[in-house]
């Protein structure tokens, strides 16, 4: 498909085939408006825009000024004929189709509520970072909507909401479909007032969104309670991925929230975050029902402020995270991280339940010969908690050596007996500021060989749910394989 080429404010309005201007109206030359960026002005004046096409946009209008398009109504953006197979691709030019041309192309909402929708199966791309701008200029707004993202990618864009100095109601970007956001950064003021919406939101059930590598910048440090970050609303099988960038600014740490996860009836609703410098708490938050009843979860890989190996994983039994502070207990649990820094996982569990047990898994590659195991996990549980065996207990899984088939054990037990007592002497604490443990471990024998090379798994199950604020765990995830 043959490109298209647009130059901002040249005297004649061509055909749209090629990068110079035209000589007169209609002819061989550049479309000279950038509304045709607007698909209500299509068909164009002269030409046409095929889907697969690419459209390269000069940078700056003929007579070199950067581009401002002020919104005097809601407006979309993009070529709403455009499909999956054949995606209409927008670049703004940073000098390599004209040279030493590198401005700006700005789409301002000036104190008004007005928004741009990017219509579905559309690429807008710009070559320098933050050189495409969505600009909602207003301190207020009854509903702050600037960008509704469909199926599609937008690149090294700035999405720039740091007007907003009064929290007010709505969200920022919506997104109604799956949608990527490549390299982006948001510059976002004020939270929300109000309980589902966020800045960044999933406005449409069954989709997610991605942020690759984007910069979230949070202005104000304003605390607005019952919202956050990331929401979504009333909508179900929904989520969030959000893998390298980071979270940061004054707003970071002031309190506010990470996500929202609406009400009770909500389902299935997630957020990822890999590889995102990340504050510490008290950011590290979910605000959820205060009598929440419907899954949701929150995972993070990589997430410590400093970039490092941390990790978060949140549903709705509780949390587990290895972000902790104030000198936690750890054991053998190394990071990868250059000093071996010993972590372990702390978990609190207030919402487990027999019905609805808090899960989590261990692996090791197992790589010596072919034999039975002894497996052990090692913890310290607080004093204030009451695990037994019919409520604390793994499952292993493995791979038997002679038959090649998978097999598994447990420690799972119907009687409320006590958990082993522990005589390891290798935590580093066995308290942890006014919190008390004792050690424990569970210990299982597996009934035949393990197969050499194969991946043993360690599940984690736990029901002893328990709403005290000093009844955690920690937990070495190294367990001992003997």
């Amino acid at each position: 498909m043959a490109d298209r080429f647009i130059i901002d404010g040249a005297t004649y309005n061509g055909d749209g085939t090629t990068s110079a201007e035209a000589t007169v109206a209609g002819g061989v030359g550049a479309w000279n408006t950038i509304n045709y960026t607007n698909p209500t002005t299509y068909p164009p004046a002269y030409g046409t825009l095929p889907t697969g096409t690419t459209v390269y946009i000069r940078s700056k209008t003929a007579a070199g000024a950067d581009i401002t398009v002020t919104l005097g109504a809601n407006i979309t953006i993009g070529l709403a004929g455009a499909t999956e197979a054949a995606p209409v691709i927008w670049v703004l030019d940073n000098g390599v189709v004209w040279p030493w041309i590198d401005g700006a192309l700005t789409y301002l909402a000036s104190n008004t509520d007005w928004y741009c929708t990017i219509a579905a199966n559309n690429v807008f791309a710009a070559m320098t970072k933050s050189a495409l701008v969505f600009n909602k200029a207003k301190t207020t707004a009854s509903y702050n909507t600037y960008v509704v993202l469909n199926n599609g990618t937008l690149k090294n864009a700035l999405i720039d909401n740091s007007a907003r100095t009064t929290a007010s109601d709505g969200y920022v970007c919506a997104v109604s479909s799956s949608r990527v956001y490549d390299s982006c950064t948001f510059k976002l003021g004020a939270f929300s007032t109000i309980s589902y919406p966020a800045f960044i939101a999933v406005q449409s059930g069954h989709n997610t969104a991605v942020l690759l590598n984007c910069d979230i910048e949070l202005t104000s440090s304003a605390v607005v309670t019952r919202t956050g970050l990331f929401g979504f609303a009333s909508y179900k099988d929904v989520g969030i991925t959000m893998i390298g960038g980071r979270i940061f600014g004054v707003g970071s740490t002031a309190g506010n929230a990470l996500a929202n996860f609406g009400n009770a009836t909500e389902s299935a609703q997630f957020i990822r975050l890999i590889g995102v410098q990340y504050p510490a708490p008290p950011l590290l938050k979910v605000n959820i029902s205060e009598t929440p009843t419907q899954p949701f979860s929150v995972e993070m890989f990589g997430t410590d402020g400093n970039g490092t190996t941390g990790g978060h994983i949140e549903n709705l039994q509780g949390f587990a995270t290895s972000r902790t502070d104030n000198n936690p207990p750890a054991r053998q649990a190394l990071m990868p991280d250059g000093n071996d820094t010993a972590w372990a996982w702390r978990i609190w569990i207030p919402r487990a339940s027999k019905m609805r047990p808090w899960i989590q898994a261990f692996t090791k590659s197992y790589s010596g010969t072919s034999a039975a195991l002894v497996l052990e996990l090692e913890l310290l549980v607080s004093t204030v908690a009451t695990p037994d065996k019919s409520t604390c207990w793994i499952d292993i899984s493995y791979i038997d050596a002679a038959t090649s088939a998978a097999m598994s054990v447990s420690t799972k037990s119907y009687a409320p007996d006590a958990l082993t007592a522990s005589g390891v002497t290798d935590w580093s604490a066995e308290e942890w500021g006014i919190i008390a443990f004792t050690k424990a471990k569970m210990s299982v024998t597996t009934p035949t060989t393990v197969k050499q090379n194969t991946i043993v798994t360690m599940t984690l199950s736990m029901t002893c749910g328990n709403v005290n604020a000093n009844a955690v765990y920690f937990v070495d995830p190294d367990f001992t394989v003997l």
